[in-house]
């Protein structure tokens, strides 16, 4: 799989898709902090610096394996100004 540029133009692209994704209720937390890090522009070692987690932990985050506590999405969320919240599941035709 190759890397996608990550320039200017293109974090400011995938900052647009990832506000969409959201609106339309369609994001994991998982994805969620897979899209910060990009947006941001970070390497996982930098991102996990800033959010103040070890790079293991955000690596198993990203590969959905590992189980972070509240406090650690919050932290990581509060990245991109965005909070942990509850929904209701959507299922077609409602």
């Amino acid at each position: 799989m190759g890397r996608i540029s990550v320039n200017k133009s293109n974090r400011a692209k995938f900052r647009t898709e990832f506000y969409e994704r959201i609106d339309k209720g369609g994001i994991t937390p998982r994805d969620a902090v897979k899209a910060l890090r990009k947006i941001s522009g970070l390497t996982q070692e930098q991102f996990a610096s800033t959010v103040n987690i070890s790079p293991l932990t955000l690596k198993s985050i990203e590969r959905g394996a590992a189980n972070p506590t509240q406090a650690t999405l919050e932290r990581i969320l509060s990245i991109g100004d965005l909070v942990l919240t509850v929904g209701r599941r959507r299922t077609e035709g409602s």
